[in-house]
């Protein structure tokens, strides 16, 4: 389970949204990786830390923020819960100050 939010990129391009996810994410120490497949930015190891992730995906005239944590245990989950709250919490913060830079 990924926890999304949906956001309008108003006038913003493509290439505008992934410059401001790709700043986020790298001044919170977040890297850009392939993880099973899909290019999402990672931060932790999944065994000793949680593993936090963020994708994108752009649909017509919005952009899909998912966010989830993965651990070696109890594979994905989404940004509820109490298992991981820290890591979950943060990443929240992260999403919706992403959101609130590409809905400007």
């Amino acid at each position: 389970m990924r926890t999304t939010i949906e956001i309008s990129m108003n006038q913003k391009s493509v290439d505008e949204v992934i410059q401001i996810v790709d700043t986020v994410m790298k001044v919170n120490n977040f890297q850009k990786k392939l993880l099973e497949g899909e290019e999402v930015w990672l931060k932790g190891d999944g065994v000793i830390t949680f593993m936090q992730c963020l994708g994108i995906c752009f649909k017509e005239n919005s952009v899909l923020l998912q966010g989830w944590v993965k651990d070696a245990f109890m594979g994905e989950s989404e940004l509820k819960g109490f298992a991981g709250a820290v890591p979950k919490k943060k990443l929240r913060k992260i999403m919706h100050e992403i959101v609130s830079k590409v809905d400007k």
